[in-house]
């Protein structure tokens, strides 16, 4: 009797608590129907579904006006804070869902600590992957012709979508559109102000959707030169406007952004054994 409650405790136990690691370095998780590869910094630096990479990068980012100067400085995570931020990633298995979580200070030259994050990711084994981060300025920021708030961008291989059909939702309806081989101004430039896109692959539909108060602006990275070979999806938050002229956004500033992706993935898969 007494092997048998103290077995029934273990269980218990085992139940409750979910697994629990933490990640020092790039590593890849299999989920066996797609992979994500993950840095210590939160960067998602790959996904990929039916063995075709769909995503290249997941990341904050921020331009802004240095100190009222012409030109912008760049601010991505992880930037330099792989010297002033030791912690690592915290990974939960709990069911059929994976967990991440991270807390760091992102920054570069000019700016040690811009702005520091809270970063929360759900990985189910289905293939939809929930984000949500929340991000607050460090120090008074001067803006100009930009968002004046750190934003999230996520960077889609070129190759992948082209001659692919997508639809589009944003403010003005639903919009039916297909990615050419060249860089076409008239067909393709920007759409800003959507809520959800659907990329229509050989494997199935990858959708990209915003959480409340979040739209994101699609931007085919040609535009910018021939060596841009990719989509760029940046988010923003609705309580933010871009600015034209030098605006000011104080130390302690906030945003959250909300947002999912379902991978286009024939079957479930299951959680990685290993990372």
């Amino acid at each position: 009797m007494r092997k048998f409650i103290g077995a029934a405790i273990i269980l218990a136990v085992l139940i409750v608590y979910p697994t629990e690691k933490t990640i020092s370095k790039e590593t890849t998780l299999d989920f066996k129907s797609f992979k994500l590869n993950i840095d210590c910094f939160g960067v998602i630096t790959k996904i990929s579904a039916d063995f075709i990479n769909i995503i290249d990068l997941i990341h904050i980012y921020d331009t802004c006006n240095y100190e009222g100067k012409k030109g912008k400085t760049i601010i991505r995570q992880p930037a330099i804070q792989k010297i002033k931020d030791k912690n690592n990633l915290l990974v939960v298995v709990s069911d059929d869902n994976l967990y991440f979580e991270r807390e760091g200070i992102v920054g570069n030259e000019q700016y040690a600590e811009y702005a520091q994050y809270f970063q929360k990711v759900k990985i189910n084994i289905s293939g939809l992957i929930t984000f949500d981060y929340a991000i607050m300025l460090l120090q008074d920021i001067t803006y100009i012709n930009s968002i004046p708030i750190p934003q999230i961008r996520i960077e889609l291989p070129r190759s992948v979508f082209v001659e692919k059909g997508m639809k589009i939702d944003s403010l003005n309806g639903s919009i039916l559109k297909t990615l050419t081989g060249n860089y076409d101004k008239e067909n393709f430039q920007q759409i800003i102000s959507c809520s959800s896109v659907y990329f229509s692959l050989d494997s199935g539909i990858l959708n990209i959707n915003a959480g409340e108060n979040n739209k994101f602006t699609i931007i085919d990275a040609l535009s910018w030169g021939p060596q841009n070979q990719y989509l760029d999806l940046r988010f923003i938050n609705m309580s933010y406007k871009s600015v034209l002229k030098p605006f000011l956004s104080p130390k302690g500033s906030k945003v959250q952004y909300l947002f999912t992706i379902q991978l286009p993935v024939a079957k479930k898969g299951t959680i990685p054994d290993k990372f």
